[in-house]
């Protein structure tokens, strides 16, 4: 038995707004990608009304006899127009489709069968990644003539195996794109890679180094070294070319004013004063920003190799299992806090905040990393943190972690709306312990 590989890209995209083919994934098309899953077929066709669509090198063009008839009506020419004996389909929408899936159930087919299909778990049918016989054609034929357009209803007449997906491949690859939500998730699920490789990069940078050139900035203890210098220089070169055209938001440089265009706000080493004291509590925090608010953030620890990822709506991940806050109540809770010791008018409100959180939870801490604390709260290790001012490369990727970890994060000063474009105070706490830390905070500042 022959097989080809059939590409469906003939439906209207209504919800996405746009053709769905088009969307940029990575740097190339939806129908580039999933194309490239049927390089190794003799035969492949691209079903497709719309004339703005090209045709992939290498592809047949079909267009449908039957219109407006949707999936069948593409299957139906395509297998129509093919000569290979039977069509490995592969939906446009589908952008984790893969050669792997497309081998493995084009080996399920056999002589005798009308169709093979994969099914999920939970035992769903997913007709648009089947496998098709030219013997389905008098099928498709008389449904089509007879209005008839559900696929699924025509496949009880045939003669169909049911498949499950190879644990290798996994239940993603039925995972498909909709609406414009969808397409943001997967554009920033596609950086995730080359986001981890450069925060690890980074990392190694700050290992590499075994003294440290310390420079005193304004402020009190306000300290650079040569390795925030050496991080941010390597990470403005970097992080552009995973999103071209980008700003930048830096501790180590004058910045402009955050605008709605992709933005990273990062600090190269947070935890600069650990550094210098080899406390090794410091870490590198990158957020990506869209519209002023996070939506990718990244902490990662280079000497426990703790990396924090979190991507908005995907929830937070530390490496790579999911996490989520605490459940701890106020009375047992563990509290940490930052003395803003840039700001000396701020110390004593802060030790005095410090001291009344000791005096109603279990007991407090102090880390010198912002971005790890806040990370800590996200895992559950800590259950509230709060810090009296803080700069956006501090808390804009550890804000995202606490929030998509079921925590708050809240502005405890002023308006308590939460800004990501300049200094703000910072309260980030389990859901439980947020309204009890935020009144016990109020009422220590207002003293």
């Amino acid at each position: 038995m022959t097989l080809g590989f059939l590409l469906m890209s003939g439906g209207h995209s209504s919800r996405m707004g746009t053709p769905k083919a088009l969307l940029d994934i990575g740097g190339e098309t939806l129908l580039s990608r999933i194309a490239r899953a049927g390089a190794a077929f003799p035969e492949r066709i691209l079903s497709v009304n719309d004339p703005s669509i090209p045709t992939p090198e290498g592809f047949a063009r079909v267009e449908d006899v039957y219109t407006d008839c949707g999936p069948m009506g593409g299957l139906h020419a395509a297998l129509k127009a093919a000569s290979c004996d039977a069509l490995v389909v592969a939906p446009c929408d589908s952008p984790l489709y893969s050669a792997e899936a497309a081998a493995f159930l084009a080996a399920q087919m056999e002589e005798g069968l009308d169709a093979v299909l994969p099914e999920d778990a939970d035992g769903r049918v997913h007709p648009l990644m089947g496998v098709y016989a030219k013997s389905c054609l008098p099928a498709l034929g008389a449904h089509l003539d007879a209005g008839k357009f559900k696929l699924m209803r025509m496949l009880d007449t045939l003669n169909v195996r049911r498949v499950r997906m190879p644990e290798a491949i996994g239940e993603r690859i039925f995972e498909n794109l909709n609406t414009p939500e969808d397409y943001r998730a997967l554009r920033l699920d596609a950086l995730r890679p080359g986001l981890e490789a450069i925060a690890r990069e980074a990392g190694r940078i700050i290992l590499s180094f075994g003294s440290y050139d310390v420079e005193q900035k304004e402020g009190h203890a306000n300290f650079v070294t040569s390795v925030d210098k050496a991080v941010e220089d390597y990470l403005f070169d970097a992080l552009p070319r995973l999103v071209p055209g980008s700003a930048f938001i830096g501790e180590e440089q004058e910045n402009d004013a955050l605008t709605d265009a992709p933005t990273w706000v990062i600090d190269p080493v947070d935890g600069t004063t650990n550094l210098i004291h080899d406390c090794r509590w410091s870490a590198v925090s990158i957020a990506l920003l869209e519209n002023k608010t996070p939506v990718i953030g990244l902490v990662y620890q280079p000497w426990s190799g703790e990396l924090f990822w979190v991507r908005i709506g995907g929830g937070a991940q530390l490496n790579g299992q999911p996490i989520r806050t605490s459940q701890h109540p106020f009375p047992t809770a563990l509290v940490a806090f930052g003395t803003s010791p840039y700001h000396a008018d701020l110390a004593e409100a802060s030790l005095r905040a410090a001291l009344a959180f000791l005096q109603r939870c279990a007991d407090i801490r102090r880390g010198g990393s912002a971005a790890l604390d806040l990370a800590y709260v996200a895992c559950g290790r800590l259950d509230v943190y709060f810090e009296l001012t803080l700069k956006p490369w501090d808390f804009a990727a550890g804000a995202l972690l606490v929030t998509e970890a079921g925590g708050r994060f809240i502005n405890p000063l002023g308006d308590q709306v939460v800004r990501f474009g300049s200094s703000q105070g910072v309260l980030a706490a389990n859901a439980g312990c947020a309204q009890e830390a935020l009144a016990v905070l109020e009422e220590a500042l207002s003293q």
